[in-house]
């Protein structure tokens, strides 16, 4: 089926935090609005408030949604497409953290190979293009061969994708990792192919050195950081604190997200 390059979305709804400066007033107590929407070649010309229209002369093609909701396209901004897809042959036996933590890792000795990420990552982008997705970061683990192969199949899949999704990737290792050649070998290698340094933090007696390492080697090599903090059973864990903290310490100038941010107790 063809469809038009040159068409309206009819009696649309748009929540109008969304649209500020176009003075659309809500019409609902949950602040949407009625819109028309003149689509052109894939992208919006225009948006204006919804008129009944009643002229049959007019030749561009009209759709009315019916006040069905639109949205900008979704930011997915933390995921794992190397580990993603893999339940039907790896379940995790018992729900938990470490039944998860454990599974990975025997499906990793058993199927990690590029063909294989290469389908599951790709099916993951497939997926979130079709449900409106248009940038996305991942995540993917670092350590030796499974390293080389994540990125390897993630570089191919950014080309392939450069004309409909956004994509990064960030490395995860544990952030003890940085504190080895290998892990120096790492953040440059981040910055040589434009990616995010990961890493992944535990509350442990060497932490403060090991976080210091890592804000470090992402300031020299001027590297955004994406780290994992406090996922884990003990409520005690304290580590987006001790980020936050060394990055008012050291005058980071980088941007920072972390995810995971798991723990029961106040931080």
């Amino acid at each position: 089926m063809l469809y038009p390059s040159h068409y309206w979305l009819d009696n649309a709804q748009v929540p109008v935090c969304l649209v500020a400066g176009l003075g659309l007033a809500p019409q609902t107590t949950d602040g949407l609005a009625a819109v028309d929407l003149e689509i052109l070649a894939g992208k919006i010309q225009q948006l204006r408030p919804h008129q009944n229209r009643t002229d049959s002369t007019e030749t561009i093609p009209r759709f009315d949604l019916q006040k069905k909701l639109i949205f900008p396209c979704f930011v997915d901004i933390h995921t794992h497409l190397d580990k993603g897809h893999i339940w039907p042959r790896s379940p995790n036996p018992d729900g938990t953290f470490d039944g998860a933590l454990a599974t990975v890792v025997a499906d990793v000795e058993k199927y990690y190979r590029a063909e294989d990420v290469y389908r599951r990552m790709d099916f993951g982008l497939k997926c979130s293009y079709a449900h409106g997705t248009i940038a996305l970061r991942t995540h993917i683990d670092s350590f030796g061969h499974q390293g080389r192969i994540g990125f390897e199949v993630f570089q191919s899949l950014r080309q392939t994708w450069q004309n409909k999704l956004q994509l990064q990737a960030a490395c995860l290792v544990s952030v003890d990792y940085y504190l080895t050649p290998a892990g120096v070998a790492l953040a440059d290698q981040m910055a040589e192919q434009a990616m995010i340094l990961g890493g992944v933090a535990y509350q442990n007696p060497d932490l403060e050195p090991q976080l210091a390492q890592v804000f470090r080697l992402a300031q020299e090599r001027g590297l955004d950081l994406d780290l994992h903090v406090d996922e884990t059973n003990d409520p005690n864990s304290r580590v987006l604190k001790q980020v936050a903290r060394i990055a008012l310490e050291t005058g980071f100038t980088g941007r920072i997200l972390c995810g995971h941010c798991c723990s029961l107790a106040t931080q």
